[in-house]
């Protein structure tokens, strides 16, 4: 039997995975087209019969190549390499903006004049303030640009990694003010650019700016294009190979293993490595997001209660004996939940999505407010644990659930209509001069 063997070239510095559809010309043959995953830094070789065949590819930026091939009975090698790539761009930026800022090419899109952008530090007590010029390591960099030179760009920010959550405020006087979780632990890069007019905007309420969050990770900007863009197919056949892989590199960029996690969850097989999100939880404190991940495995009856007693943090859980697997295994959620809450706040859109999952898992809804057996069963879980704090994680609870008022749901990194991550308020602010330790757009 034949082989044919597919690559892909992205640029000298790009490893990412690809999703790669192969479809059998011969009518007599009659197959059905078959998805299969490409890691641009490989060869990657399959079997299949003598014929003719399409081979075609969609990459996370939207470009489509496609390629022909009769095979024989030699193998054949297929190159899927763009044809134009842009020079001194990296894949990230591509994948992460593109699909959007396709959008802001279009002629009825609007400059969203003044604009101005500061970083926030989150302080041990939990209040944010302005970033301090004196703060260690690079500061923050933003590159103003001209819409009509940049693909409809009109702003970059390079933000250096730090161990602690950060937030840019982005607003103007036409702008309402937003900030943005910006993950710890690995540089990130925020696009800014004008939002396409009739667009919706979040809570249907009008908004002339787009800002996308990105990572420098290009197999995870992959994997989130490919889900951002509806191709669900390609995202499927990636993520088996994609999102294990994140999670096993979490030591290099545990902002990407959080997102692999969250495919994962969704796919079914985060069960498979629970012992690494484990870790992940345990070495990245400033990341929510894997109590959030833990806290909805443990609530899978197909996870017995044993496995989940192994964890690191669980084995400094002292529970009152005497407690039922259905019991134990509420109680085990609700801690870890309560962890999640003592962290901080999701750093993804889809943290605060589980949360509202993993309270209606705990909700018994007898014609009370939502959420009200939620709270008890958060407020009195049982515990011997002098760390653990219920009446703070009851507290924290209603907070988390606030959020979601302010949020916008389409972005990936949390985004919330407030100018004070600490305190939300659902009137919009505009900024009509410039806050303390703001960065202005030149006219």
């Amino acid at each position: 039997m034949p082989k044919l063997n597919l690559h892909a070239d992205l640029g000298p510095e790009v490893d990412a995975t690809i999703a790669v559809r192969i479809v059998n010309l011969d009518r007599k043959a009659r197959r059905k087209p078959k998805m299969v995953p490409l890691n641009t830094r490989s060869l990657t070789g399959h079997d299949v019969e003598s014929g003719r065949y399409l081979v075609e590819t969609v990459l996370p930026n939207g470009e489509k190549v496609s390629r022909t091939v009769d095979l024989e009975a030699e193998a054949q090698t297929v190159d899927l390499s763009p044809e134009l790539r842009s020079p001194g761009a990296a894949l990230n930026t591509a994948v992460a903006t593109r699909p959007i800022v396709g959008l802001a090419l279009r002629s009825d899109t609007k400059d969203p004049g003044r604009l101005f952008v500061r970083c926030l530090d989150r302080d041990s007590d939990g209040t944010w303030t302005p970033s301090s010029l004196e703060t260690i390591g690079p500061p923050m960099r933003v590159e103003w640009l001209s819409p009509e030179a940049t693909d409809g760009l009109v702003a970059r920010v390079e933000l250096p990694p730090r161990r602690f959550v950060r937030a840019l405020a982005v607003g103007g006087p036409k702008v309402p003010v937003r900030s943005i979780l910006v993950p710890p632990y690995v540089p990130m890069r925020a696009v800014l650019f004008p939002r396409p007019a009739g667009a919706p905007g979040p809570r249907n309420k009008p908004d002339p700016l787009c800002v996308s969050m990105v990572t420098l990770n290009a197999s995870f900007e992959g994997l989130m294009a490919y889900q951002s863009a509806g191709q669900y197919e390609a995202a499927r056949t990636i993520s088996q190979d994609v999102a294990e892989r994140l999670l096993g590199e979490k030591e290099a960029d545990p902002v990407a293993a959080t997102g692999g996690a969250y495919a994962m969850l969704k796919t079914g097989r985060i069960t498979n490595v629970l012992e690494w999100l484990g870790n992940l939880a345990d070495g990245f404190p400033a990341l929510p997001d894997a109590y959030l991940l833990l806290a909805a495995v443990s609530q899978n009856p197909s996870v017995p209660v044993s496995r989940i007693r192994q964890l690191r943090f669980a084995k400094d859980l002292v529970l009152p004996s005497g407690l039922s697997d259905e019991e134990l295994r509420q109680t085990c959620s609700i801690h870890l939940l309560g962890a999640a809450y003592d962290s901080g706040i999701p750093l993804f859109t889809e943290g605060l999505r589980l949360h509202l999952d993993l309270l209606d898992a705990l909700d018994e809804p007898l014609g009370d407010k939502r959420f009200d057996t939620a709270w008890h069963a958060v407020r009195n879980v049982p515990t011997l644990r002098r760390k653990s704090k219920p009446w703070k994680w009851a507290k924290t609870m209603w907070r988390w659930l606030s959020l979601g008022k302010v949020a916008d749901w389409n972005s990936r990194f949390l985004t919330l209509y407030v100018e004070d991550p600490g305190r939300t308020t659902t009137r919009r602010v505009f900024w009509q001069d410039p806050p303390d330790g703001a960065l202005e757009r030149p006219d």
